[in-house]
C-alpha cells in the first residue's frame, strides 16, 4: 500500500515507541582517564561529540556527569579528582554545545575493592 498518510501514521506510531523505549533505556555512556589525571584523552573528545549528538536529539533530557577515582590515592584527594573529571567532562560537552543548565556534574570519590582498576578511573554520563 503507497498511502502516504498511512505511512505517515505507521512512522510516527513507531516514533513514539522508539522514544519510550530510549527513555527507558536511558543512554549512558563512559569516560575514562589516566591514573590520577582529569585531561580528556583524543578518545574520549571524539566520544564526547557523540554524546552532545545524542544529547541534541534528546533537547529536554538531563546529563547526570558522574565522576570516580580508583581507591588509589586517599579518599579526600579521590574525591577532588572525581569532581575534576566531572568537571571536565561537564565544561567539554558545554563547549559542544550542550546547554549547563542540563548537566548535573558529580564527583562521587572513589571505587573501593580490592584492586586499583583502571576501569574505576571515570565519569559516568546518564541521558534521561
Amino acid at each position: 500500500n503507497n498511502d502516504p498518510a498511512m505511512c505517515r501514521e505507521m512512522f510516527e506510531k513507531n516514533l513514539t515507541a522508539v522514544e519510550s523505549a530510549v527513555e527507558r533505556e536511558a543512554p549512558t555512556f563512559s569516560v575514562y582517564f589516566s591514573d590520577d589525571h582529569w585531561d580528556l584523552t583524543p578518545e574520549s573528545t571524539k566520544m564526547l561529540q557523540e554524546v552532545a549528538k545524542v544529547a541534541a536529539n534528546m533537547n529536554k533530557a538531563t546529563l547526570d556527569v558522574t565522576g570516580y577515582a580508583d581507591a588509589k590515592g586517599g579518599r579526600k584527594h579521590n574525591l577532588i579528582l572525581s569532581q575534576k573529571r566531572a568537571a571536565t567532562v561537564a565544561n567539554e560537552l558545554v563547549r559542544l554545545g550542550v546547554d549547563s543548565r542540563r548537566i548535573i556534574p558529580v564527583g562521587a570519590g572513589e571505587i573501593e575493592g580490592p584492586e586499583v582498576m583502571p576501569k574505576h578511573r571515570k565519569v559516568m554520563i546518564h541521558i534521561h
